[in-house]
């Protein structure tokens, strides 16, 4: 309907159905004479004063109505059907067809012969009904897109909830907590290790799951720690055996770090001679980490042996060692001092808790700066003239069995100093640790055994597993030798948002049941995010018990790797991830955050969500 008649008609088009009662006004012979006087017409023609007739399809023409000069304007001309005439703007007849006009061809010339003013009283409804129809196609779905996506777009608006605009979070990674120069050095292979307490053993002895996370996130071999407080030298030998068989049996490796301030159920520490024997035994098994044909083994100790490694236990072996001793001193040139006296190949350094970050990065790079110097000639089986240096990496530090103390160092003992490291390049990097429990250092799943022996202790229900998660990125650079970490599409890298905080305020109870350097402790949720692309926003949302919002917080965060802060509020921790429309992260949450502790006192250590 509406559509212009075409040029020509050769026949009457088949399927039109007859409208029998409905009159037509078809064109008229230029011989016809009309008179108007409508207003607006603009013109004058002459017309017959024939009454007008209706079209009958049978083909006879109906009764002369009578004369009604009131509505003649827009009555039906005669029509003779034998002359239907089609013609051109000029008047030129075209084509001549015998017989009745079609419908709807009448219909169109009809509409486009009309004058202007008609012409637009009968477009206008058509206008209007076609704007309607597009805007409730374009609406429509819309309406319903923003209904059933409700989640994202709530959390990408540009405002908060009190109509403050959504800033980019500060990263903690962007202030560098050491040099940001990197060290000229180079040194490969890479590895990288993960301490794992022997006396802290899986659930029925079952080493597997272990052995399979730690090759997944890239690990290269364990740090076996042989020792404790009243150890059983008999049972933990055996011990160390099955994990050793074990390693071997998933293609891993191992390597002993001997716990110097182990003590047996008699309180006699570990002797020289009994590492020995440990070294002996081990270092020609099939698990067993060499260096260049040297079989590579370490210790943990807080001060000096009483004993000294060259004359009392490298004398003693068998086979090549790469000997790297551990060390809390905080001096990397008084530590390499000593390498020959020691006969070691370089040094472990271990993580210095109650220093605060920025200390703690001096530390480490005085242990670089002497490893990357020539002034000492390695021993212990290098072989190419470079000491070298093994560095520690922990997740958290917090502490209640006997001593009770807390990290100084906060959210700048892992990630950021991790990037730091990257800097300062050490040789091999250790995870401390895997499975300590005891002071929540642990980046490995949590032990079953601990959880059911006290469900109520700080170590024993707490998950660390995403620590290890976000270390990933971190691993490929160090590998790589690269100082910044990015995200890699092309190395299968996703998209990942993860928070850690302590279970309840840090002033809780009183000053006596509060662990060392509770004073330094945050109250805030730490969040970290890997993502591919800008202005990605972040949702942590805290709910009370019944589901109703205590708090939100929205912010974005820039590609990459970042690490960001928010305050805390009362209540489950829910996070979330999303870039315009789409959500980048599903939402996830961790335990509630309490004004007290649920379970038996104090608790300094983190969730991993």
């Amino acid at each position: 309907m509406g559509s212009p008649a075409p040029a020509a008609w050769s026949h009457q088009p088949s399927g039109i159905p007859n409208d029998g009662d409905i009159a037509y006004e078809p064109m008229r012979d230029r011989s016809d004479t009309y008179t108007s006087d409508a207003p607006g017409r603009g013109r004058s023609d002459t017309f017959s004063d024939e009454p007008p007739r209706y079209y009958d399809p049978s083909g006879t023409q109906s009764p002369p109505l009578a004369n009604d000069h009131s509505r003649h304007v827009s009555q039906p001309t005669p029509f003779h059907e034998n002359d239907f005439l089609l013609s051109d703007r000029s008047g030129a007849p075209t084509v001549e067809h015998k017989g009745p006009p079609p419908p709807f061809f009448r219909r169109g010339v009809l509409f486009f012969t009309a004058t202007r003013k008609r012409v637009f009283t009968r477009l206008l409804p058509l206008i209007l009904l076609l704007v309607g129809i597009l805007a409730i196609a374009i609406g429509v779905p819309i309406a319903l897109s923003q209904k059933g996506d409700s989640n994202p777009s709530d959390n990408n608006d540009n405002n908060n909830d009190d109509g403050t605009p959504i800033a980019v979070a500060a990263n903690l990674l962007s202030t560098p907590v050491g040099s940001p120069d990197a060290d000229d050095y180079d040194n490969t292979p890479r590895l990288i290790f993960a301490h794992y307490m022997l006396i802290t053993p899986p659930p029925d002895h079952n080493y597997n799951p272990d052995i399979a996370a730690a090759q997944a996130a890239g690990i290269d071999a364990f740090a076996i720690n042989y020792g404790g407080v009243n150890i059983n030298p008999t049972t933990l030998q055996a011990e160390l055996r099955n994990f050793y068989d074990a390693c071997a049996d998933h293609g891993f490796s191992a390597f002993i770090s001997i716990d110097a301030t182990s003590t047996t159920a008699s309180g006699d520490q570990i002797k020289p001679e009994e590492a020995a024997d440990l070294f002996n035994m081990f270092a020609g098994h099939p698990a067993q980490l060499k260096y260049r044909d040297a079989a590579l083994f370490s210790s943990f100790q807080t001060t000096d042996t009483p004993w000294n490694w060259r004359d009392d236990v490298l004398t003693n072996l068998n086979t090549s060692v790469h000997l790297l001793p551990g060390t809390l001193t905080t001096d990397g040139d008084a530590a390499f001092n000593r390498s020959e006296a020691d006969g070691a190949a370089g040094y472990f350094s271990w993580i210095h808790h109650f220093e605060d970050p920025h200390s703690e990065a001096s530390i480490d790079a005085s242990f670089a700066a002497i490893r990357n110097s020539t002034e000492h000639s390695p021993s212990g089986g290098t072989k190419d003239g470079k000491l070298k240096w093994m560095a520690p990496l922990a997740p958290w530090f917090y502490k209640n069995l006997g001593a009770h103390w807390a990290t100084h160092q906060g959210p700048q003992m892992f990630l950021p100093r991790a990037l730091d490291l990257l800097r300062r390049k050490p040789d091999y990097l250790q995870l401390v640790t895997w499975n300590d429990y005891g002071e929540s250092t642990y980046f490995g799943p949590v032990n079953s055994n601990l959880t059911a022996l006290c469900s109520g202790c700080y170590y024993g229900h707490l998950d660390h597993s995403g620590f290890l998660e976000m270390l990933k990125p971190i691993f490929r650079a160090y590998r790589k030798g690269d100082v910044d970490v990015t995200f890699d599409a092309d190395d299968n890298d996703k998209e990942n948002v993860w928070m850690y905080y302590r279970p309840h305020r840090a002033a809780t109870g009183t000053v006596g049941t509060r662990p060392d350097a509770w004073d330094i402790l945050q109250d805030k949720v730490y969040i970290v995010t890997f993502v591919a692309e800008d202005d990605t926003m972040i949702t942590l949302t805290a709910k009370d018990g019944a589901g109703t919002k205590v708090k939100e917080q929205k912010m974005k965060v820039m590609k990459g790797l970042t690490v960001v802060q928010a305050d805390w509020a009362k209540g489950n921790q829910t996070i979330m991830a999303t870039r315009g429309e789409k959500t980048v992260v599903k939402a996830k949450t961790g335990p509630s955050i309490m004004d007290a502790p649920d379970r038996n006192g104090y608790n300094g250590n983190v969730v991993v969500v």
